[in-house]
């Protein structure tokens, strides 16, 4: 037993002696052409230029195509000629900032009614063909997609507007300039209606041949849409309210006001400056007509075509 004892003395004291006689270690200086900046696993660091040191980013449910939102129609799958689309976007889907486009055989004639998804959650479009298949694909500046596919087909109601529209493309030629389809597209109108109250149908002068301004002005937005002509209606202020649209043309914007130009045939109606137009430059007013085509501000129109 004291042997033992004698040999775990002798023992202990080498030990200390050799932990006091070794030489202090320092940490190894990093290689010269060591990234500093990269992250080499996925707990390191990123060293910025004023030398702290900041946690990497972890991104938790990144965005894809997959999980970037979805979009669905109010009203189903399958709709009718000329009935408005609501689409609803969840919450993250409206956050950003959607290019909307059309396929299939109704693309052609889908056009967008007003796209407040931001506010609203919600995008507008009417579709015009006999039927067909609708996709609506909405493409943000990330490329993230969403889409909604729809069945159109065309009811009874619609028929006779959808006709209309027909009938006035038919006379339309590759050769037309805007110019010329602009006026075109009024006298078509205004040979076939007459001036009555609109009696809030906005298409009885489609459905009934008589309306008043609003029903020429939709009319004709609705003829300008389908050869890709930008078109607005707009309202003065005033005692009596009026409805007209302004077109841009090569950059500049123009009056054209179909109603007027079918009670006087003048010059002074279509593609016209303010000053010929008469147009008071009161804008001052909020509306919604549900489905039909809003009403935008108004441009300023310093020029008059000849025709």
């Amino acid at each position: 037993m004291k042997s033992m004892i004698r040999k775990a003395g002798i023992l202990l004291a080498m030990s200390l002696f050799l932990t006091a006689a070794a030489p202090a270690r320092t940490p190894a200086a990093p290689a010269a052409d060591q990234d500093l900046s990269s992250e080499s696993t996925a707990s390191a660091g990123v060293i910025d230029a004023s030398g702290d040191m900041d946690e990497p980013a972890i991104v938790k449910n990144p965005v894809s195509s997959r999980n970037a939102g979805k979009i669905r129609s109010l009203s189903g799958n399958s709709i009718q000629t000329g009935q408005a689309v609501v689409l609803k976007l969840n919450k993250k889907a409206a956050a950003r900032d959607w290019t909307w486009t059309f396929s299939g055989t109704c693309a052609e004639d889908a056009h967008i009614l007003s796209s407040d998804y931001k506010s609203s959650k919600r995008l507008k479009i009417t579709v015009w063909p006999s039927g067909g298949t609708l996709t609506i694909t909405g493409t943000d500046p990330e490329g993230l997609t969403i889409s909604c596919d729809l069945e159109v087909t065309q009811s009874s109601v619609w028929k006779k507007r959808a006709d209309f529209r027909a009938k006035a493309l038919a006379g339309v030629s590759p050769s037309m300039t805007k110019e010329e389809l602009v006026v075109y597209f009024a006298e078509y109108i205004a040979d076939r209606a007459s001036y009555g109250p609109g009696q809030g149908n906005f298409f009885r002068v489609i459905d009934e041949g008589v309306g008043d301004c609003w029903c020429y002005s939709t009319a004709f937005k609705l003829l300008a849409d389908a050869v890709g002509i930008e078109t607005i209606i707009v309202k003065n202020g005033g005692s009596k309210s009026h409805y007209w649209n302004q077109v841009e043309i090569d950059g500049t914007w123009y009056n054209v006001d179909v109603q007027g130009y079918d009670t006087n045939r003048s010059h002074r109606w279509l593609l016209a400056s303010n000053s010929a137009h008469g147009f008071n430059g009161d804008t001052g007013f909020s509306l919604n007509h549900g489905i039909h085509y809003p009403v935008s501000p108004a441009h300023v129109c310093t020029e008059s075509l000849s025709f």
